[in-house]
């Protein structure tokens, strides 16, 4: 039995969990899903819906607060949880209580900073060249532009917001472009 825990955001559960990746769950679990539930799970609740769960899978970890130490006495059967986005503010307690359990934590919340990096990479030098722009003069018959109008990484400075995951996978792949980095984080 796997149990995924209440979500809040603009995601619901087919973002995370869409098109044949729930059917494929489904295949080899009874899922009880809490995924719509609007507003946190109280402890004695949380408890009678543990008993006889096997995994949780923790989505966009909001839920993640309604598995208290008194819900998860209950979750005897428990052996992992798949985390596949940080706990907001709750990810190292949430892990130390896990692990103090004898539940495995697998942590899938990196699957897709290095995907998000290279995008940002290559929109900076897409609009630093004005790719659309250029494109969209083409098509409509104007003459091509000169490259004077088109900017360049290499050397440049760039200024980064946050230095999360990805922000600092940023600063790393901008280092081959030999640019100046500044950051807010």
């Amino acid at each position: 039995r796997v149990y995924v825990h209440r979500l809040s955001g603009k995601f619901g559960y087919d973002a995370y969990v869409g098109g044949d990746a729930h059917a494929l769950l489904e295949s080899f679990a009874d899922v009880v899903n809490d995924a719509a539930s609007p507003a946190p799970i109280a402890p004695a609740e949380m408890a009678k819906r543990l008993r006889g769960i096997d995994a949780i899978l923790s989505l966009n970890g909001s839920g993640a607060k309604d598995i208290c130490p008194e819900a998860l006495d209950e979750a005897r059967d428990l052996k992992a949880v798949v985390v596949s986005h940080w706990w907001h503010g709750t990810h190292n307690a949430m892990r130390d209580m896990l692990e103090a359990a004898g539940v495995q934590v697998i942590d899938e919340s990196d699957g897709c900073n290095e995907a998000v990096a290279e995008w940002t990479v290559g929109a900076a030098i897409a609009g630093l060249r004005h790719f659309a722009d250029y494109d969209r003069q083409m098509k409509l018959g104007v003459e091509w532009p000169s490259w004077r109008a088109a900017g360049q990484l290499h050397g440049s400075t760039v200024g980064l917001v946050s230095l999360g995951r990805v922000g600092r996978l940023v600063a790393r792949m901008m280092r081959a472009f030999d640019t100046r980095i500044l950051a807010f984080d």
